[in-house]
């Protein structure tokens, strides 16, 4: 793969973050100001281990595009990333397959400490 392509790809993925940011402050706004009938919420209450389960999913095979097809050698910070999110593709699977709507306190716990250990990949 050319470094051409690997630019379009990097835009395309950095265009998808921001989207899904803009999507999760207009959530926390809905929440903060307690919004009673949000539809938007509605809809995320009701697929959230859809959505769980594709955002991680879409995480993974991003990590594994860039180590398996583009040859770029994480580090070690990136390693742990993948260590906490790795898993939440398969809780999420697993619980959409088997309509289990108890995972939150599970992802939740794997998703502080990736942040925990992104801040510290930023510091």
């Amino acid at each position: 793969m050319t470094l051409e392509t690997a630019h379009y790809v990097n835009m395309l993925l950095g265009l998808g973050v921001i989207v899904l940011q803009i999507f999760s402050v207009v959530a926390l706004a809905l929440l903060l100001f307690k919004v009673k009938e949000s539809r938007y919420l509605a809809f995320i209450k009701k697929n959230f281990l859809e959505i769980g389960f594709f955002l991680s999913f879409f995480a993974v095979l991003s990590s594994l595009f860039f180590t398996k097809i583009m040859h770029w050698a994480p580090c070690v910070y990136c390693w742990w990333d993948r260590v906490w999110i790795f898993p939440q593709a398969v809780i999420f699977g697993v619980a959409w397959l088997k309509k289990e709507k108890n995972v939150f306190w599970y992802s939740l716990v794997l998703t502080l400490l990736g942040l925990i250990n992104s801040i510290g990949h930023l510091y």
